[in-house]
């Protein structure tokens, strides 16, 4: 059954901390070099931006959870809601606070350029860890290749069997069905 053996594969990746997308076997140790060499800079280029916007936006994440869990009842899609709502207004409050900081003591460019800035480095520090994570996975599957190559080339086969079996069912389903002639 396609269903059960998918579920079991990705189970199996989420035991290993495994992205599906980082099953891929390295094509030379120059591209997973380079590739980490890219990720290495891309993450130092990051690393200031995304340290302030934790800094920055780390208080209303925290509250906006808070108040989330407190006014939900334990209700996953009302958590939801009232996260995007804590959301929309804690982080634009955060971002005037910093910008009448910034005014206070630096003028209005200063605050202008802050309600650019700050706004930026929280994005930067949403895309930062989640690169963080990726590669955190990828780093995983490298050392699966090496460390545990068997391990490794199975969830490779599982993968292809899945794939084969969902396109063979894919062209069951498209196959010209007998035509039936009616009296």
């Amino acid at each position: 059954d396609v269903c059960s053996s998918d579920l079991r594969f990705e189970e199996e990746l989420n035991q290993a901390g495994v992205d599906p997308e980082e099953l891929t076997p390295p094509s030379s140790t120059f591209s997973v070099f380079r590739h980490v060499g890219t990720r290495s800079a891309l993450f130092l280029l990051m690393l200031v931006p995304a340290i302030l916007g934790t800094l920055v936006h780390y208080p209303a994440y925290q509250l906006g959870g808070y108040l989330a869990t407190k006014l939900s009842r334990d209700s996953e899609d009302v958590i939801s809601t009232i996260k995007i709502i804590s959301a929309m207004l804690l982080f634009p409050i955060t971002w005037s606070v910093i910008a009448v900081i910034c005014f206070s003591f630096l003028g209005w460019l200063a605050a202008l350029i802050s309600l650019f800035v700050v706004p930026l480095c929280g994005y930067i520090a949403i895309l930062f860890f989640e690169e963080l994570d990726r590669s955190l996975g990828g780093l995983r599957a490298l050392a699966f290749f090496l460390v545990r190559r068997r391990f490794f080339v199975r969830l490779l086969a599982e993968r292809k069997a899945i794939r084969n079996e969902i396109v063979s069912l894919g062209r069951e389903s498209l196959a010209p069905e007998s035509l039936e002639v009616s009296p």
